[in-house]
């Protein structure tokens, strides 16, 4: 649906530029995509729990939101490091490219038994459940597995 917009902007575009917006973009993708594949180990380690530092808790949601955030931009920062052009689009193709690749580097850590909290993935929390937390409502109740909780 964009292509004909994309085509409308490359015709108005002045001459000196060299390739039209989309094959630029695929351009990018490509060698993204083939630079991000260097960088999957990283992603891996992650989605097995490798990457927590020492002072980081692997049950702790908020410590494995860092390790991940830390472990997407580092290898985005890799990527976009290896790739020559616009700073915006190689970042947006880097970003892409990991997005990709997080999903795979997932499924391989699954293959391996392994998550980011280190529980292995037939593993599951323990659930807690408490009756009569509430006074005023006659069968109040109250469901927790690891830091999520509901109230009923």
């Amino acid at each position: 649906a964009a292509a004909p917009i994309v085509d409308a902007i490359n015709a108005l575009a002045p001459s000196s530029v060299e390739r039209p917006m989309h094959e630029e973009r695929a351009r990018l993708d490509a060698l993204a995509s083939q630079a991000a594949q260097r960088h999957v180990s990283q992603l891996i380690d992650f989605f097995s729990g490798r990457n927590l530092r020492d002072d980081e808790d692997p049950s702790s949601k908020r410590d494995r939101g860092r390790a991940q955030d830390r472990a997407f931009f580092d290898v985005i920062e890799a990527v976009a490091s290896e790739l020559d052009g616009d700073e915006r689009a190689v970042k947006a193709a880097a970003a892409r490219a990991v997005e990709l690749l997080g999903r795979d580097a997932m499924a391989q850590a699954a293959q391996n038994n392994a998550r980011s909290d280190r529980r292995r993935t037939d593993e599951l929390r323990v659930l807690q459940s408490r009756c009569g937390v509430l006074q005023v409502p006659h069968g109040s109740s109250s469901f927790s597995r690891g830091e999520t909780r509901v109230d009923s």
